[in-house]
């Protein structure tokens, strides 16, 4: 794709400045680059349309925002974990739980910085502590995600939560089958 300057020596501008050298480069913007730029999108990008009924689509939307993700972003995230087949959904309850641990054991790390760049030194009580709050993590995080019991009454309310959890369960245990063990 011709550049800026390119152009400016092509139409013979080369040497413009000022208010004519903005004018030009509205001109070139308009004529080369934006021309350029949609031809390279459309023969790259394909649109995709989607229809979904409204619990589904809740559903998507909120796995997504639960993610902190965009709807089409969350898909393509789906799109690419099915292609590698490695997704599964995390739970809310337990998501959120961690998180609010983990930000609590993140204030009490961040108050023992304060403490030691205020001391502009570390002790030895500082160092203990900041080992004791990484076990703490360590255990908070382990303890979350901890082997779920599959009775039915668990499947029952995944399979409420999340439409597609019965066919990932499935999945998972026919990838088990075919493993070489």
């Amino acid at each position: 794709m011709e550049n800026f300057n390119e152009y400016l020596i092509r139409k013979g501008k080369q040497f413009a400045f000022g208010e004519q050298r903005k004018l030009l480069h509205k001109q070139y913007q308009s004529e080369v680059y934006f021309k350029q730029y949609n031809k390279n999108r459309t023969s790259h990008s394909k649109l995709i349309r989607l229809y979904m009924k409204t619990p589904g689509y809740k559903v998507l939307s909120e796995n997504s925002e639960n993610l902190g993700l965009r709807i089409n972003q969350y898909i393509r995230m789906v799109l690419k974990a099915y292609k590698h087949q490695k997704f599964v959904l995390p739970d809310r309850v337990v998501l959120h739980d961690l998180i609010v641990s983990l930000s609590r054991l993140s204030c009490n790390l961040n108050q023992i910085a304060f403490l030691c760049n205020r001391q502009k030194r570390v002790g030895y009580q500082q160092i203990e502590e900041v080992k004791v709050l990484f076990q703490k993590i360590q255990k908070t995080t382990l303890a979350h995600f901890k082997p779920v019991l599959l009775d039915k009454d668990y499947i029952k309310e995944q399979a409420e939560i999340y439409p597609d959890f019965v066919a990932q369960l499935e999945r998972i245990i026919e990838e088990y089958k075919n493993m070489e063990l």
